[in-house]
């Protein structure tokens, strides 16, 4: 049986090794290891997942806007080029990751870090992980 866990690890795995498009075919998600509505919503996780990670950026997440909000330039300044730094970078991104593996618990942890426009995906990911379509466990 495969899981939300599973499914939402699996999409990561796939996104980062940049072969999400194996989840078209019938390879991955088949019919001897998930129902039709259940390959469904797989697919429509794994792709929320692809795109809330294609381009993310720690510098648009709300967490971060909050922290510079009333800042002075010298001060927003400062904190977006520590950000940029390539070993700052692939830290926030290695926490984001961890939020969407984690997402099946708490899909709420998500939302400091997904930019504005992104919300609804976001939401739409948390009501299929809800959903009964594929076991929590």
């Amino acid at each position: 049986m495969i899981t939300k866990k599973m499914v939402l690890q699996l999409s990561l795995a796939l996104t980062k090794a940049e072969d999400i498009d194996l989840l078209k075919g019938g390879a991955i998600f088949s019919t001897e290891r998930l129902s039709a509505p259940e390959q469904d919503a797989a697919r429509e996780i794994a792709s929320i997942v692809h795109e809330l990670c294609t381009g993310y950026s720690y510098l648009h997440s709300p967490e971060f806007l909050k922290s510079i909000d009333g800042k002075s330039f010298g001060v927003i300044d400062m904190r977006t080029k520590l950000e940029a730094s390539p070993s700052k970078r692939t830290e926030r991104l290695e926490r984001f990751y961890e939020c969407i593996r984690n997402a099946a618990d708490n899909p709420a942890t998500l939302r400091n870090l997904i930019p504005e426009n992104r919300i609804g995906m976001l939401e739409r990911l948390s009501d299929l992980l809800m959903a009964p379509n594929i076991s929590a466990e």
